[in-house]
């Protein structure tokens, strides 16, 4: 992630798991901007560098529950590859910056 520095990338991903919706979602609320539904002057306090989400007019939820008429599709088998924590963590962090949910490294 380009907006935060390498060192600084776990604890952000701690924080927003915690703390935030695990979204890279910037939202405007009167006039606070908000990222991962935690106020930007949070994340200033807590030291972070400025950082910026994707940008949207509208916050969006992510729902737990799948649709009722939802197709179950068989899962296709993946040859397995070693990943460094590295790699994985910036692999996190891109799918976060593109609209995707962060997830907690410590539960993999």
């Amino acid at each position: 992630m380009k907006q935060c520095p390498e060192t600084e990338q776990d604890r952000l991903n701690r924080f927003i798991c915690i703390w935030g919706d695990g979204t890279a979602q910037e939202t405007e609320r009167e006039g606070i901007l908000y990222l991962a539904d935690i106020p930007l002057p949070i994340y200033q306090e807590f030291g972070f560098p400025e950082l910026h989400g994707r940008k949207t007019t509208t916050r969006q939820t992510v729902s737990s529950s799948s649709p009722v008429n939802a197709v179950k599709k068989e899962p296709v088998p993946v040859a397995t590859k070693v990943v460094s924590p590295y790699d994985r963590q910036r692999e996190n962090m891109d799918n976060w910056l593109n609209g995707g949910i962060l997830m907690d490294e410590r539960k993999r």
